[in-house]
């Protein structure tokens, strides 16, 4: 989950990436090329190394695909993904079901969920986004990510212009590397093929296991979404309407509850608005839940409820500072088996999500002491 698709990096650094290329006839018809996964790793198309060397990258991908013109549908996934065995099977019968799809990507769970409360929480919000979120917009054709774990694309669609705008990829004239996933996606919507998703192609993924790992995951989501704001939005012409209404909805949305929440606290005329707009949130909190619990039937699902106040205290002013620190594309992350290496840094985000909790705090306090004096 830390790392983007291994099509165009090294899935971790320091790993051979040797082995030897996986052709598969497919029921679905066609070739499937596997590229660098789980299991059986090789070269990537561009590494880490030579991302930002632009005859390098272009030179890398060109080559890969002329050794695989035989293959119709290339594979994509990170190096610690594990796959469920017709999971490739599952992905590409999703992608050839109608000529005008493009790329798809499968349902991620979350395989260390047994390790911390953190994990659970986010498989089940996992749980949520593919299950509802995802499985919406892919009803629609305009799925906005093919995740970077598993997913799978046309051949024919990844052209050369389209190759060329993804490994050139500059944001206010810098490099652009975080997102990869979320790009690419886009890329191939914007010549007006369709992204699925399909829940019967199922893999697992790693979570963080640690708040400041999980944090400076976001972060880096964060800010490739709203990098990536401009490119789904030339998107918008050669897709469904749908996709304009998600991509209204996940704009607007913070900026709402972020002013709901500071009316409420401070410029409200009556304290009892505070309590009936929190049973309204608690309410629909539940309902949501109770809905995945029922398409599910896992009770591990239940950790979902455990999802909003963290979105509220610690994801909603991380996308804030996202937006405002939108040019910094460092990968932020560090892979699964090193320590992190941001503790040298001032931690402003932190600082950020501090000030935030405490303008909380601070509008709560008030409206107690309004209700007993």
């Amino acid at each position: 989950m830390d790392q983007g698709p291994a099509v165009h990096h090294a899935p971790l650094a320091g790993r051979s990436q040797e082995s030897a290329p996986r052709h598969r006839r497919q029921p679905g018809g066609g070739r499937l090329h596997a590229g660098p996964g789980a299991r059986d790793p090789r070269r990537p198309a561009v590494s880490r190394r030579d991302r930002h060397d632009q005859p390098a990258r272009q030179a890398r991908l060109r080559d890969e695909f002329r050794r695989e013109l035989t293959s119709t549908d290339l594979v994509v996934t990170d190096s610690d993904t594990e796959l469920e065995p017709d999971c490739l099977v599952r992905l590409q019968e999703c992608l050839r079901s109608d000529k005008r799809n493009g790329c798809a990507t499968g349902f991620l769970t979350i395989y260390n969920r047994a390790d911390g409360l953190l994990p659970k929480m986010i498989h089940a919000r996992y749980a949520y986004a593919f299950a509802v979120e995802r499985a919406a917009s892919s009803f629609a054709g305009c799925m906005t990510c093919c995740s970077g774990p598993i997913s799978i694309y046309r051949l024919d669609a990844l052209d050369e212009l389209v190759l060329r705008r993804f490994v050139t990829q500059r944001f206010l004239t810098r490099p652009a590397e975080p997102g990869d996933d979320r790009h690419l996606t886009n890329l191939v919507m914007a010549a007006g093929l369709r992204s699925r998703q399909t829940s019967l192609a199922r893999a697992g993924t790693e979570a963080p296991e640690t708040w400041r790992r999980f944090i400076n995951q976001q972060l880096r989501w964060s800010r490739s979404f709203y990098r990536e704001m401009y490119w789904q939005l030339k998107a918008l012409e050669k897709q469904s309407c749908y996709l304009g209404v998600i991509t209204a909805y996940e704009t607007i949305f913070p900026f709402v509850i972020a002013s709901w929440i500071l009316r409420i606290l401070y410029f409200s005329d009556s304290v009892s608005i505070l309590w009936r707009m929190s049973a309204v949130a608690v309410t629909v909190l539940l309902l949501r839940t109770l809905v995945l619990l029922l398409y599910c039937r896992d009770t591990r699902v239940l950790y979902n409820i455990l999802y909003y106040p963290v979105y509220v205290v610690v994801l909603l002013p991380l996308k804030f500072y996202a937006l405002l620190t939108v040019v910094d594309s460092r990968w932020v992350t560090a892979s699964r088996k090193e320590s992190l290496r941001t503790r040298d840094r001032f931690p402003a985000h932190l600082v950020f999500i501090l000030f935030w909790d405490l303008v909380i705090l601070g509008g709560v306090a008030y409206r107690v002491y309004e209700l007993c004096f």
